[in-house]
């Protein structure tokens, strides 16, 4: 076809790279890009797109992530959603590095990162235990009028409470409630646990007090962790008095 000096078009290049894509041969797909790119093919970005999001869902960011950067070279400038796919995919490999340094390249560039981007560096970093380093890029996040939702609060609440700061998990879990009305009990729940497991009786009394004034009401699970944390109190009195 080629030979006769007939170019395919956008639409039968798509084909056939989707075609290699279903038959698991992802980098057959990349190889014909790079031949047609020889023969003067123009590619269109949604191919582009689509052969980026694959890599990404193979779990293949770092070949996604040259791709972009050789196309981007031709003038090749990706939506935000790409952006997004190939965040996700670096932090799914906890290569928040490679991640953090590509959002910074997004808003150095002309790309505006949303929401899902900063969500997804953000449940990264608190897995990794970088729950201080999280909270500075959700403080990012507000600058560029973000709002976190649910999903950015229990992140961060589930981030510190595995950190064992339960004092910063619940001034969070306020400001979370007063300043952006979100209410997840979930959230409410884990800091309860952590409170609790101390058996510091006087502690989550406080804090129950404190969680109710801001509108959270006592649900089963934390009405559970009270009562193991009553149960280790009574465990810890004993203890110390045989100990005397």
């Amino acid at each position: 076809m080629i030979g006769n000096g007939i170019f395919p078009d956008s639409f039968t290049c798509r084909v056939l790279i989707q075609g290699y894509r279903n038959e698991g041969w992802l980098i057959s797909a990349l190889n014909l890009v790079v031949e047609l790119e020889k023969f003067g093919v123009s590619i269109s970005p949604d191919i582009y797109n689509y052969l980026i999001a694959s890599l990404c869902e193979e779990d293949r960011p770092f070949a996604a992530k040259t791709l972009l950067k050789r196309m981007s070279q031709h003038g090749y400038i990706p939506r935000v959603e790409i952006y997004n796919k190939l965040i996700e995919s670096l932090c799914k490999s906890d290569c928040v590095a490679d991640a953090l340094t590509l959002k910074a390249e997004i808003v150095a560039g002309k790309t505006n990162p949303n929401l899902l981007t900063y969500k997804a560096l953000i449940r990264c970093l608190c897995r990794m235990g970088r729950s201080m380093e999280a909270e500075k890029l959700m403080e990012e996040m507000l600058h560029f009028g973000l709002q976190p939702d649910q999903e950015t609060c229990r992140a961060m609440i589930h981030g510190y409470c595995r950190e064992k700061d339960a004092g910063r998990a619940e001034s969070l879990l306020v400001l979370f409630a007063k300043e952006f009305h979100i209410f997840d009990s979930e959230s409410y729940s884990t800091v309860v646990r952590i409170v609790c497991e101390d058996g510091n009786v006087a502690k989550f009394m406080e804090l129950q007090e404190q969680m109710l004034k801001v509108g959270f009401a006592p649900n089963s699970l934390t009405c559970k962790y009270m009562i193991d944390g009553l149960r280790k109190n009574v465990g810890l009195v004993k203890e110390k008095r045989i100990l005397e």
